[in-house]
């Protein structure tokens, strides 16, 4: 698509399922966030893009670029799958900026005369004219692994450039590979920084950096089975705190925690940005070939609202990013709203806003909030005997529930609604539910429960949302 066929798409397209204020593809398939990276005050965001198929098929790297994360200029296709290293898609990831120049590093994926998987790790430089591609950088899969070799993301300590790499093992455990290199086009592998081959059969997408002087290893495990309200999707994204010996390339990590407790988060990505912010930003999909949005509307999937993360008492927290704030528009403010039963507040309502809910009076051990409700739909959030839960079961498709457990006697969700989409930060980003939902246009009804006794809701504030502007 011409840049002129995106815009025309994204600001005028009228379905209803369209966000307004997340990354969508204007056709075709978007999924992970790619070569997050910030140079001279402009964000960069690439994200894989198929954009002739809603199936993750031929992958390009596709871009938007923004100064405040809501003035956005489509910048189009920058990685074609046009050559022989690449030639079945340029795979996700990462960039770095080299001598005032964005460096990609990425993964070209190749089936050969069999069919059989090559990948090669490929580098781009920037240009003038886009992204100049020079070949693969790291062309032999180690030996003792598959050609499950894949999501290289790259940084900068002391002068020297050190990767990590998903991979898989031989025996077909997930493994994370780390390497180092002096000039982004020479790379000596170091060791294995993760092979305790205990989270599945492959890591994708891992992500290293230290915050707060904490070491953080990020990867998305293929083959985690569920454990009670634990590893319910398809496939997991997570972090594991800890530290690597740059010497030798050991790691040494504390266990697995799951970063989203909701249905849609996958393979997400960080970068530092020139005011100290470790941001991230994940692909909001995982659920296959079910969504309304494919055989009607051609396009699928998005991507998630940025967050700052901070490290609290050995947990990732995850913050909505300040520039959101200037997406408000009209605001409604309800203080110390009492509940028993069931109450619908007739000037909360919509599709597409922010709602910030705090409680602290409880004589109740079920409560919550249902949103997008109609006669016969609604999404209810709850909290019952110390499980916070996000209930799609009330809608006609994406049906399902998801947990995560609380101590706390006091409760904030701070929630993002947007038209097929909800993102809810608890207790200040301790823990998020993100996920998709299909929900009628018209369905925009907020309603608030307090079952077995009375809730007080302390206060709740209401925004309703700016759409993102585009431009080229």
């Amino acid at each position: 698509m011409t840049k002129k066929e995106i815009l025309e798409k994204l600001q005028n397209d009228k379905d209803e399922f369209r966000l307004n204020y997340h990354i969508t593809p204007a056709k075709g398939l978007l999924n992970d966030p790619n070569g997050l990276v910030e140079k001279d005050g402009k964000y960069y965001i690439f994200h894989q893009w198929n954009e002739n198929d809603c199936e993750h098929g031929l992958k390009s790297w596709g871009l938007f670029t923004t100064e405040n994360f809501i003035d956005w200029k489509i910048e189009g296709i920058q990685l074609s799958p046009t050559d022989w290293y690449d030639k079945n898609g340029c795979y996700s990831g990462s960039a770095i900026v080299k001598d005032n120049k964005i460096h990609l590093i990425y993964t070209g994926n190749v089936r050969d005369e069999k069919g059989e998987r090559e990948s090669y790790q490929c580098i781009a430089i920037e240009t003038k004219e886009g992204f100049e591609k020079k070949g693969p950088v790291i062309s032999e899969i180690p030996e003792g692994y598959t050609p499950h070799f894949r999501d290289p993301k790259v940084w900068e300590k002391n002068d020297i450039f050190y990767a990590v790499i998903g991979a898989q093992s031989i025996d077909l455990k997930g493994e994370i590979l780390f390497y180092k290199s002096e000039d982004l086009l020479n790379w000596e592998l170091v060791s294995s920084i993760y092979d305790k081959k205990d989270l599945g059969y492959m890591l994708e997408c891992p992500d290293y950096f230290e915050l707060d002087g904490v070491g953080v290893l990020l990867c998305s495990p293929q083959g985690l089975e569920p454990e009670g309200i634990l590893y319910n999707n398809i496939y997991q994204s997570g972090y594991l705190l800890g530290n690597i010996n740059y010497s030798n390339g050991q790691g040494s990590w504390n266990s697995f925690t799951e970063l989203d407790r909701g249905f849609d988060f996958y393979a997400p990505q960080t970068f530092l940005d020139n005011k100290g912010r470790r941001i991230l930003i994940a692909w909001m999909g995982l659920e296959g070939d079910i969504h309304p949005t494919i055989e009607s509307k051609n396009w699928v999937h998005a991507l998630t609202i940025p967050r700052e993360l901070k490290i609290i008492d050995n947990k990732i927290y995850q913050v909505p990013l300040e520039e959101y704030k200037m997406l408000r528009d009209k605001k409604i403010e309800v203080e110390n709203l009492e509940v028993e039963g069931v109450l619908e507040v007739e000037s909360l309502y919509g599709n597409s806003f922010e709602m910030i809910v705090e409680i602290d009076e409880l004589y109740s051990n079920n409560f919550g909030i249902s949103f997008r409700k109609s006669e016969n739909e609604k999404i209810s959030l709850s909290v019952e005997n110390n499980l916070v839960c996000l209930n799609r079961d009330n809608i006609d498709s994406l049906k399902g529930k998801r947990y995560f457990e609380t101590d706390s006697q006091n409760h904030k969700f701070h929630i993002f609604m947007d038209k097929s989409s909800i993102e809810v930060f608890y207790n200040d980003g301790k823990e998020v539910f993100t996920s998709r939902l299909y929900v009628s246009e018209k369905s925009k009804g907020i309603e608030f429960f307090s079952n077995n006794g009375k809730t007080k809701f302390k206060k709740i504030e209401f925004y309703s949302l700016k759409k993102f502007n585009y431009s080229i």
